[in-house]
């Protein structure tokens, strides 16, 4: 019984996250190039995220680029990116953004300024 509950608590969770980030499927074009699931890529990602949060580039999503624009000037918005890195995506810093916050397209640039239209 004791082992049934420990293996529930430890292993129940990591199957649930390693479920819900592999049934995100997730493909954008970067400079010319297709990628797909780079959430799912150990080259890219280094720290994983929590269950309901998937580690994408900063420029994909909605959230965080929305607070780019103040990181310059605002220690607690610097605070919140760094503990919200997970990666790299060549030169892009990649964070834990929740899913409903991904975007296809990027949402801004790496210094912040919104795209027309957005």
């Amino acid at each position: 019984m004791f082992m049934f509950v420990v293996v529930t608590l430890v292993v129940l969770p990591f199957l649930l996250s390693h479920i819900l980030v592999n049934g995100f499927n997730w493909t954008f074009t970067h400079n010319g190039h297709q990628f797909v699931n780079i959430h799912l890529d150990s080259d890219h990602v280094r720290t994983p995220c929590s269950l309901d949060t998937v580690c994408v580039p900063i420029t994909f999503s909605k959230l965080y680029c929305d607070l780019l624009h103040c990181a310059d000037r605002d220690r607690e918005i610097q605070d919140i990116l760094r503990e919200q890195a997970c990666g790299f995506f060549f030169e892009l810093p990649m964070v834990c953004c929740p899913y409903g916050k991904v975007s296809v397209e990027p949402y801004c640039d790496i210094n912040g300024d919104l795209k027309s239209g957005l």
